[in-house]
């Protein structure tokens, strides 16, 4: 199941991240997937806003993982310099998959092994004008009645795909 939003600015794409965080919980993983530029740190901004955390959020590309305070420990994770799935075992990513983190992934498509633990995947991409941005959220391994509270939260936000039921 899926849903799609059309946000047209940075701030509007903030907001959504932030309906989306508020609904996350401890051990939940969230991949995040697009382009340069398709809005993937924006989101993750919202999503750090809406768990509660005031900590500053950038893309941790040359770190990898970056480590938010707040009422619910998050880990976000940027693997665009990762080249090779090794990488990650040689710096210890799986201890981030404790049940005691949220982990939010930017270009998790350069880890396909990690969506066997996604809850949720989310693809970014650009709209039509220039500040639009296309997010496709697609329910993996999140329980049904915490993907109809996320819908419900999101309210007038979704554009349904043709013929997908939520």
């Amino acid at each position: 199941m899926k849903v799609k939003i059309l946000t047209h600015s940075r701030s509007e794409t903030i907001a959504l991240g932030t309906i989306v965080g508020r609904e996350l919980y401890r051990g939940d993983v969230v991949l995040v997937n697009g382009a340069l530029g398709a809005g993937k740190t924006a989101l993750i901004t919202g999503m750090v806003r809406g768990t509660g955390s005031d900590d500053y959020v950038s893309s941790p590309t040359y770190a990898i993982t970056q480590h938010y305070e707040g009422p619910m420990p998050l880990v976000h994770a940027d693997l665009y310099r990762v080249t090779h799935p090794r990488e990650l075992d040689d710096i210890g990513f799986e201890e981030t998959f404790d049940g005691m983190n949220i982990v939010l992934i930017e270009w998790a498509e350069r880890a396909t092994e990690l969506e066997r633990l996604a809850g949720l995947v989310v693809r970014c991409s650009s709209g039509g004008a220039q500040d639009d941005r296309i997010f496709d959220i697609e329910r993996r391994g999140l329980d049904i009645d915490r993907w109809v509270a996320l819908c419900a939260a999101l309210g007038d936000a979704v554009v349904l795909d043709a013929g997908v039921v939520v």
